[in-house]
């Protein structure tokens, strides 16, 4: 994108303007590139120093000549360190595949190219955490060469301490999910993960006093704790019999870990556009074409802090909206089951991505998650006509909060507890049902059209049958 100019003279600096966002990643990426490479000559230094048996003032001068005039053997391995460390690397064997996929040619054009990016660093993310850092790396074979110092005393210990430390962060982790204070993924289906994420916390998250912040934003080690938790919960359905949930549970366990990640988010819209385009495709244009705008990305965190809502987009324009400061609060509010606004998620300090979340111990909340009762949003139409985004609004937001109420006073009522499983289920979705059946005759009488609307549509056939 050039700069406009007239006769050589810079009138609008359009180009500029739109790398700079560019330049300040660039600027990141080379910041903690410089200081990994600092970090791993002079680790470098102070071992040449320890191998030569020098000691005193001779070992500190020795340390201090390595780092002042390295060896170019020296500088050529702090340099891989470094950009292995900032997961800018080629990455293993695995990494490479999934480069190489991602740049393949279809009819000659790189389709998938413009996510190899996000792929690359991802993959990077999953090799550090998972095979360098737990036994799934004996699968390796770079990693087995490794451990059996084929490559070295120094790869042989860095290895096996970074195998013997990930292992034991895993079980910690793991111990940490048994006590309900580490989450995992969560369900795989949206109206469970709703329900789950209500009732329980935030995905990826640990839990300190009554907050849950989210951990799947600190790299590798993020990714290592989340997985972990996945697998305690893969273990305890194994245990209890429930082999393929189990496996169904490991698989979403370790897609959804990655798919969650911030730099995978286009990557994981595209993909489930791709797999079910009625439901994802519509949402995916949009946020995608909105993303052109400048620095939405910055300006989307900023409205995040200042609007205290999430919001609902239904077209482009919605879209852009959403993340404008001021223009996102003339959209209407995205609304959980029990009809109440869906807050923003907001990162501590600000701007940080580093979520917080109060603690929720609900009990009608609890009490559906038992009994594993997720019920989907209200249908977007009454009586087959299409809602306006105000009549949606009202509608989700009566049909929630009588359903609420209702099942505050049931769940909390003396019966409740003399109730098998089974008579609890079905009382739950009867007066969900009735709530619901409840706010469609309140909006059908706050607005007449929709009863014309469907009245009109169905004499429209007759009328045409009539006149044929």
């Amino acid at each position: 994108i050039p700069d406009i100019a007239v006769r050589g003279v810079p009138v609008l600096p359009l180009g500029t303007a739109a790398r700079i966002p560019s330049r300040f990643i660039a600027s990141i990426h080379s910041f903690f590139r410089a200081m990994n490479y600092s970090m791993a000559k002079n680790g470098m230094a102070y071992r040449t120093a320890a191998e030569e048996g020098l000691e005193g003032n001779a070992f500190d001068a020795r340390v201090a000549d390595v780092r002042q005039n390295p060896t170019e053997q020296i500088m050529d391995a702090a340099r891989e360190s470094a950009t292995q460390l900032t997961l800018m690397g080629k990455g293993s064997e695995f990494v490479q595949a999934l480069s190489r996929l991602t740049n393949k040619r279809i009819l000659g054009v790189p389709i998938l190219k413009f996510i190899d990016p996000f792929v690359h660093i991802g993959g990077n993310i999953i090799d550090q955490s998972i095979v360098q850092r737990t036994p799934v790396g004996l699968l390796s074979q770079s990693i087995r060469d490794d451990m059996m110092g084929k490559n070295g005393n120094i790869a042989q210990d860095t290895a096996m301490a970074r195998m013997l430390v990930g292992t034991g962060m895993s079980i910690a982790f793991g111990s940490l999910a048994a006590e309900g204070l580490v989450s995992g993924s969560g369900p795989k289906d949206p109206d469970h993960a709703a329900m789950w994420r209500m009732a329980v916390a935030q995905p990826h998250s640990i839990r300190i006093g009554d907050m849950w912040y989210t951990m799947n934003r600190l790299g590798p080690m993020g990714m290592l704790a989340s997985i972990s938790a996945d697998m305690y919960d893969v273990a305890h359905m194994a245990t209890a019999g429930d082999l393929q949930l189990a496996g169904s549970t490991l698989m979403h366990a370790f897609t959804q870990n990655i798919l969650d990640e911030s730099f995978m988010s286009g990557p994981a819209q595209f993909i489930q556009a791709v797999e079910d385009p009625g439901r994802y495709g519509q949402a995916y244009i949009r946020n995608f074409i909105s993303s052109f705008i400048p620095y939405s990305v910055g300006v989307a965190q900023v409205n995040r802090a200042m609007d205290p809502y999430s919001r609902k987009a239904r077209t482009v324009m919605d879209a852009v909206r959403a993340k404008v400061p001021g223009l996102s609060e003339t959209l209407m509010p995205r609304r959980d089951i029990w009809g109440e606004p869906i807050p923003n998620m907001r990162g501590v300090g600000g701007l940080t991505a580093i979520y917080a979340q109060q603690a929720n111990a609900d009990p009608v909340n609890q009490a559906m998650l038992n009994l594993n009762i997720a019920p989907a949003p209200v249908d977007p139409k009454i009586r087959n006509v299409q809602l306006t985004a105000q009549q949606y609004d009202d509608y989700a937001r009566l049909a929630g909060r009588m359903a609420k109420q209702r099942l505050n006073v049931i769940v909390r009522s003396p019966d409740w507890q003399s109730w098998t499983p089974t008579v609890r289920h079905d009382v739950i979705l009867e007066a969900i049902r009735q709530s619901r059946e409840s706010a469609r005759g309140v909006v059908m009488a706050k607005y007449p059209t929709i009863i014309a609307q469907a009245t009109q549509a169905k004499l429209h056939p007759l009328w045409a049958q009539a006149a044929h």
